[in-house]
């Protein structure tokens, strides 16, 4: 008869059919997913990311400095009793006070473009025509916010607050799946930037108001970075953000499309449609493209590429030239802009035509959209804008 368990040695009861002890260490942590903390290219993306959020803050800051030494060397006092044209009867004053003579050109090899304010600028210029006034005249603004840095402050902090809002709704019916993930992903692709623009308003003429309001996006591109490296956790933004549910997704198109809004704010700013076409081709064409395109596109697949739609490429065109459209004839009804939108309707149908071209490409896919769309808007308008 063999020996009880209890009186043999370690060896013989192991051997016996006893269980060993479990070795001593950490436990894996049960949520833990090995792909996640072990993707090959997940270091690689998080300093990609890294030195691209670099490189976009350094090109922001020397923008900002230009902007004022440029303005407070070469930018024209207004003359005493001469309107800013913000708003009013822009005939009448005109017959009041004729155009002054122009500004003296600077030295040789000096800068010539001047980035100084709507106001300031338009001092020394016939008035441009007014489409709306009222609340929508930038001259209202200022009268009631005032026109210094803590109207920046202000306006970026409410408009931190309400991108963190917006996008944490969808975050929010994503993780409840009232709204299917890629549904959720593209409404918010579709939706934040056009909501981020019409906050610049509510900035001041500042030569620096542009940072303040470069910051809102640059906020967003961190918490992305943040999630997407691990060093935040929060599923329900991965879910709501993501292609597939990896958190190493967020350090590739939604980074790069935060970072598209801070180089677009920083660099063009309200008074550059360029700029504004490159955001409404991103954000109104890109998004609207995908979202009809995967429910429109059966069918009815493009010559060139098989895995592009006609109505996806419809929805992209129209999306993006409406978009682009009616930023022009806000920001020009504000102030901002000297060419109306009738008068930018058949360059902004160039641009888009030429966006939603370079988007069907097959080879596009090589190339994030959020890269390929605003850079040809921005490039083409400059181009047709000068």
């Amino acid at each position: 008869m063999p020996p009880a368990l209890g009186t043999m040695p370690p060896s013989a009861r192991s051997r016996a059919g006893a269980k060993p002890a479990a070795p001593r260490g950490p436990r894996p942590r049960p949520d833990a997913h090995p792909h996640h903390h072990h993707h090959p290219g997940a270091r690689g993306r998080t300093v990609v990311a890294a030195a691209v959020g670099v490189c976009v803050s350094a090109v922001c800051l020397g923008e900002a400095s230009a902007r004022s030494s440029t303005a407070a060397r070469w930018a024209p006092a207004p003359a005493s009793g001469i309107p800013s044209w913000r708003g009013g009867g822009a005939a009448a004053a005109a017959a009041a006070h004729p155009r002054p003579a122009p500004a003296p050109h600077p030295p040789r090899g000096a800068p010539t473009t001047t980035f100084s304010s709507p106001a300031r600028r338009r001092s020394h210029l016939a008035a441009p025509p007014r489409a709306v006034a009222g609340f929508l005249d930038a001259g209202f603004l200022d009268a009631a916010l005032g026109d210094g840095w803590l109207r920046d402050v202000g306006a970026a902090s409410a408009a931190a607050i309400g991108a963190y809002f917006w996008v944490k709704l969808f975050d929010v019916l994503a993780s409840r799946d009232v709204l299917e993930r890629k549904l959720s992903r593209k409404v918010i692709h579709t939706t934040s930037g056009p909501f981020f623009v019409l906050t610049w308003p509510l900035f001041s003429s500042s030569p620096h108001a542009s940072l303040f309001a470069a910051a809102v996006p640059a906020i967003q591109a961190a918490r992305l970075f943040a999630i997407g490296s691990g060093a935040i956790a929060n599923p329900d933004a991965v879910r709501a953000v993501s292609r597939e549910g990896g958190r190493a997704e967020l350090l590739g198109g939604p980074f790069i499309y935060t970072l598209v809004l801070v180089l677009c704010t920083g660099f063009f700013w309200r008074d550059h449609v360029e700029g504004l076409a490159a955001l409404a081709l991103m954000c109104g064409g890109d998004g609207l493209a995908d979202i009809v395109g995967r429910r429109l596109g059966r069918g009815n697949p493009l010559p060139w590429n098989r895995d592009k739609s006609v109505a996806g490429s419809a929805a992209m065109f129209l999306g993006g030239f409406g978009m682009s459209l009616g930023f022009v004839a806000l920001f020009h009804a504000m102030g901002y802009l000297d060419v109306s939108a009738g008068d930018a309707a058949g360059r902004l149908a160039v641009v888009a035509a030429a966006c939603t071209a370079a988007e069907s490409l097959p080879a596009a896919g090589a190339v994030d959209d959020n890269v390929s769309v605003p850079l040809v808007a921005a490039a083409l308008g400059g181009a047709l804008f000068r």
